[in-house]
Order: structure tokens, then sequence, then C-alpha cells
């Protein structure tokens, strides 16, 4: 057995292009910090133990590790190697597992095959060893405690630029190719870590940080940047515990987290190497100590790399496409496929925005029967009788079926008409979303998504309401970029499914209920991210009746007000709103259980407001006439100047001068006689006269006629 691995074999493996680095012996730990930034010569490993076992660093190098445990396996992943990328050298650690050796032009991140779990329990997998990382090249192996063996060619044999080139797309290949290697009684575990270059961004991670102090991270935000961070590399896995240890002082919390992290690897190897590890940590030198700053630096460049990589596929086959000759008569394009009004379209998103207690819920039901009936209940063209989907996460089945129930009584509804085309999903205490923040901070499409699609499609669905939005996602709904990512998701159901989506959101809070006509039109007004409304192409609102407005039409608020809202559109980006707003009013509807429930039917408010219109005038002739006869008996007879008769009409007014002044204007016409019969039955001519003015200041005539 060989004894002096690095002294003997080390100057001949650097010769041959390897760049080399001491590992502790009967290990697979380099037995150096900061590793991955070494650059090995005959000088240097002079000062490293002659007997430490030898690996080899990855990145011009690669390795294909064959982490199987059927030796009918990893030979048929050898033989397709051999023939589709080329014969590299072969190094057994522990049969039936293989590692192949191939160079590169480009250097790879690690990626790795799908997993599986075969009939004894055991996780087979292929791993490509990119940059990084490194291989146990000379050594005793720690569990056959047994060296390493090249059966044939070795690296003293085959330098690096003799090795055969491997490209990403070769392992893309292979990866599929092991899917179909794979016995058909293996599991699959997990699905394959796609091949990408290496970013040369974050080489130079570590730097001399020891005189600052911890970050603070929230948990929150500790999970999310290090589930960017890679386990697999011994030398980032070592920069995260270092940064934990700085994080945490030393503390039990940081080396449990470290742990809980470091579980995610591949090549984990129990907690005890790790808390022998982090008790090093306390005695590194200064310039060796890394903060969680270089983790959060990290992990928001691979954030941007991802992002830069999507933006990327996304942008492959862009083309500015010339238009097509079209007849502008004869419109080739399909027309727009509305549902209900300019309210709901297929294939896009509408929001109504509502505050509580308006019954926003009910009314988004009621749109959903004059779908089912083909019915015009809400005053809104329905353009095609259809199908109906409500998924609701804020009330339990029952309250449901009371709404329905009562829809039906008073719309005098065929319950078999809802039977037949409505369609009912109660998430009340176990919410259904459509999309959900993962671990890494990033927004993606939850399962049920493509249920919610692969359903419409099978029911012939028209229409679908979320109802109330902020339960249909896991996400900050302050958070525009998180808001925007939801209702792309919402979008793709939408565009997928040719469905009209309607979503049902809170409005900021007002001052109380009543003064919830104040968000009337104003889609701004929905509560959380403004991304929401953006998103939006069509954007409604509901709104009761504000005793203000009950005022002003003459209406009791207590008796009537109170139950009268308005639908107003806020938002269309395919056709103009209409004009005004739609009132409805909420009728009490008993059941036949005794249960009461409040159901809309539209309310003609013109009249309303006709005769608040005729009231209003009638008032105004009252109070002119009687702003007439005050001044008549205030003013003597001959010329007086303005400001005289002003300050006189304060004794009766009691007003301010510049309310005194618009009354008068309000009953006089200038230098017109205006005819008033005074309280002695004398018919007198009272004249504001502007050309008699001086210093700006009208006369008042008052005479006999």
């Amino acid at each position: 057995m060989i004894e002096n691995f690095m002294g003997d074999f080390g100057p001949m493996l650097i010769e041959n292009g390897y760049n080399i680095i001491p590992v502790s012996k009967g290990t697979k730990r380099p037995a150096i910090a900061n590793w991955s930034k070494i650059k090995s010569t005959p000088e240097l490993i002079e000062s490293w133990d002659a007997d430490a076992s030898i690996g080899i660093t990855t990145g011009e190098v690669v390795a294909i590790d064959i982490d199987c445990y059927d030796k009918h396996v990893t030979n048929a992943v050898v033989k397709y190697c051999n023939k589709n990328i080329g014969k590299g050298i072969v190094r057994i650690g522990k049969a039936p597992k293989a590692l192949l050796l191939f160079r590169t032009d480009t250097p790879m991140k690690k990626s790795v095959s799908a997993q599986f779990t075969d009939t004894a329990g055991n996780v087979n997998a292929i791993e490509i060893l990119g940059k990084g990382q490194q291989l146990v090249a000379y050594g005793i192996h720690p569990d056959t405690q047994e060296e390493y063996r090249w059966p044939k060619a070795c690296p003293f044999t085959i330098g690096v630029s003799d090795l055969p080139s491997i490209n990403l797309e070769q392992i893309s290949l292979l990866f599929k190719e092991f899917d179909h290697i794979a016995p058909s009684n293996w599991q699959r575990k997990s699905t394959i870590s796609e091949p990408s270059t290496a970013n040369a961004a974050n080489d130079n991670v570590l730097s001399i940080e020891h005189m600052r102090p911890p970050t603070g991270l929230s948990a929150k935000d500790l999970a999310k940047h290090l589930a960017k961070m890679d386990a697999e590399p011994y030398d980032e896995w070592l920069l995260v515990g270092q940064a934990l240890h700085h994080e945490f002082q030393a503390s039990q919390a940081g080396l449990d987290q470290w742990i809980k992290w470091s579980e995610n690897a591949f090549s984990y190897d129990g907690d005890d190497a790790l808390k022998s590890r982090w008790e090093s940590f306390s005695t590194l030198r200064d310039d060796a100590v890394v903060t969680m700053r270089t983790v959060i630096a990290t992990a928001k460049q691979r954030g941007q790399d991802a992002l830069q990589e999507q933006a990327e596929e996304q942008a492959t086959g862009l083309e500015a496409s010339k238009v097509k000759k079209i007849d502008p008569f004869n419109f080739p394009i399909h027309k727009r496929q509305w549902v209900v009004g300019n309210r709901l379209l297929a294939g896009y998103i509408t929001a109504m925005f509502a505050p509580g207690g308006v019954s926003k819920s009910m009314f988004s039901m009621i749109t959903a029967a004059s779908v089912a009936t083909g019915r015009s209940l809400t005053g809104e063209e329905v353009h095609k009788q259809g199908k109906v989907w409500l998924i609701n996460n804020e009330d339990d089945t029952d309250e449901q079926y009371r709404r329905l129930a009562g829809i039906a009584i008073h719309h005098n509804i065929p319950w078999q008409t809802i039977e037949d085309n409505l369609y009912l999903t109660c998430g009340y205490g176990n919410p259904y979303i459509v999309a959900h923040q993962s671990a890494d901070g990033s927004i993606i499409a939850h399962p049920n998504a493509e249920k919610i699609i692969a359903e419409v499609k099978a029911k012939n669905i028209d229409y679908i309401v979320f109802d109330p939005f902020i339960t249909m996602h896991d996400t900050e709904e302050n958070d525009n970029g998180a808001i925007q990512q939801v209702t792309n998701v919402l979008k793709h159901i939408a565009k997928e499914a040719n469905v009209a989506i309607e979503i049902i959101h809170h409005t900021k809070k007002a001052g109380a209920k009543s003064d919830s006509e104040t968000h009337a039109g104003d889609v701004e007004s929905g509560r959380g991210a403004s991304s929401l409304k953006d998103a939006c192409r069509i954007a409604t609102t509901l709104a009761r009746m504000s005793p203000k407005t009950a005022d002003k039409l003459g209406i009791n608020y207590e008796d009537e007000g109170r139950f009268l809202v308005r639908l107003d559109h806020g938002k269309g980006n395919f056709s103009g709103p209409p004009e005004g707003a739609t009132w409805f009013k909420q009728v009490s509807v008993q059941l036949s259980n005794g249960d009461t429930v409040g159901v809309h039917e539209q309310f003609d408010i013109s009249e309303l407001v006709d005769e608040a219109k005729q009231r209003s005038a009638e008032q105004s002739r009252e109070s002119i006439e009687q702003y007439r006869l005050d001044i008549c008996e205030t003013l003597p007879e001959g010329t007086t100047e303005l400001p005289v008769l002003l300050s006189n009409l304060e004794i009766i007014w009691g007003k301010s001068s510049n309310t005194r002044r618009r009354y008068v204007a309000d009953a006089l016409v200038l230098d017109e006689q205006v005819r008033i019969l005074g309280a002695d039955d004398v018919e007198y001519g009272i004249t504001i006269v502007s050309r008699f003015s001086k210093n700006d200041k009208f006369n008042v005539i008052k005479e006999r006629l």
C-alpha cells in the first residue's frame, strides 16, 4: 500500500496539468481552507503533508460521478459515455460506483441527474463535478479502507490536454439516457438539475470582514438567501458555515442552521463532521472570517443570473414581424369573446374592488347566475349562456348554498339551471391557492393552477370567480414584484383555458362602512400592491351609498340608502366604460329554513335623481324669493351703495360677507330691474347698477312702480 501519496505523485500530476490539493487521510475533505482558490505548484506541495491524499480540483477538468449501486447500470452508463462522449479515464472508489474524467473548454456548475431509489433503499444518480468541486484521485477510501483505483489509464499517463472533451449538451443527453437506463422497479426521487456554465462573478467571495457586526437577518430572509446557496461544493459549504458562525456568534442556533442547510447536500456525512468544523471556526485568522454579507451578495448575484437566464430563454426567437396585408373592412382577427357586458372577457382578468360589508361575494354570485341562465340580472348584456366556477376561500359551503338559494328564489331561477351550469369549490379553512412563495423567495405557480386549467377545459367553463384574491396566494400583498408574479399565474390560466377570470379584492380601509362610496370608480383604492390593478385589463368597484348621497337624493339612509350599492367601471382597456354608475338594491330573501340572505336587484335611481333635482330647483326658487323680500325690506327708496346693503343684511341673515354677497347675486340681476312685492303690498323695482359705480362699488336702486 502506498503511504506518501502527495510526495510520490503530486509533482507528476502538476506536470500533467492537473490542479491538486491535499485531502485529509481516510476522508474526502480537503485538508486546507480556501482550497478552491489554490493554484498548486511543485514548491507549494512541499509544504503539505507527504502522506496526505490527493484531490484534483474540477473546473477545466470535469468528472462524471456514477453513484449507482447496480453494476449493470454503472456499466451501461460507462458504455454510453465511451460511445457518445469519449473514453474518459475511469476511477474506482467503492465498486460498483465509478467516476469518469474529462476536460471542458467551458467550465460548468455542478449538476445532478434525476435520483432513483432502488429496491434496497439506495439512492442512485449521476453527478457532474464542476467548478468549485474536487475529487479524490489518490488516497484511501473512507468506507472500503482501500486505495482508489484507476483500472486502465490514469492521470499519470493521460494529461489534462489529452482527456476527451465534454460539453453541456452531452451532459444533458446523458441525464436523459440515465432515465432510460434506470430499471423500471426504481422509484424516481427527484428531477434533473439542468447543467449550466459556471459563474465567474462569485469566484472571489471571501473577504476580510471580522470587524463587521452580524447583519441581524430575519429567519425568513436567512432562509431565502441560504436557499440560493449550494451545500455540495466543499468551499461553499465551508463558506456558509463560517458566515453562520459569525452571524450567530458561535452559538448553538447557528450550528443548528448549518446542520439543517447541510442536510440538503448529496454528500452530507452527518452532524459530527459539522460540529468539529464549527468549533474550528473560532480559531480562524481575522483575514479568513466570512460574514453573512458574503452569502447575501452571492445569493443576490445568483438570483440575478437566474433572471437573466430566464430572460434569455424568453428572448429566444424574438423577431420583428412585418404587419400582414389585410382588408380593414373585412378584419380577419377573431372578435373579442365578451362573457358579460364589457366587464368579463374570455382570456383576461377582471378585478372587482370593494370594502367589507358591501356583499361583493353575493354580487359575484348574481353575475355567475346571469351567465348560468343567460339572463341579465345585473343590467349587463349576457353574450351567451355558459358555465361558471365559483372558488371561494372565505365562506363555508353552507353559506354559499344559502346565497345561491336566495338568488334562485328572488330571481325565479329553476334550480336545475344552476345545477347544470354552476360549479362550486369551497376553501374555507383550507384555502385553494394558485401561486406560492418558495423557500428562496421566488413566486411560482401552485399545482392547483394546472388543475384549474384542466378542469376548465374538461367542463367547458366560461367564467371563474376567485374570492377573495388575498387567499389565492401566500405572498406579501404589498410586494409589487410578488403580486405581479401571482397575476402572471392567473393570466396563464385565463389565456391557456380561454376563460374569463374575476378576482374579488378588498379596498383600503375607509373611516367607516358608510364611507365606502369614496372608493367608487377608484381602482387605486385596492388594498396592497398596485401591480394587481395594473395586471387587470378591466377593473370595477362596488360601493355602498353614503349618507351624504342619500341626503342629496332625499333618501332616508337608514331605511333605504344603506341597502343601495353602486357598480362603477374604473378601468377598461378594451372598451369605454358605461356612462355613470349602475345601482343595485339589496333585498332580504327568506329561506325555507328561516335564514335570510340579501340579494341584489337592479335599481333605477334616475327617478330619484329627477325628483331630487326638482326639489332642489324648487328650494332654490323659494330661497331666492325670500332673499328678494329681505333685500326689499332692508333697502330704503333711492340709491344705496352695495356694501351698505350687505352690512344691513347681516342683521337678517347672519352670514359671512361673501355668503351675503352671493345671496344678493342670486336674487338680483346686474343692470336689470327685478320686480318685488314688498310686505306693504307695494311693488318695487330693484336694480344693481354698474354704470354709476364708484371706487368699484356697485349701487343698488329701489323705486316704486
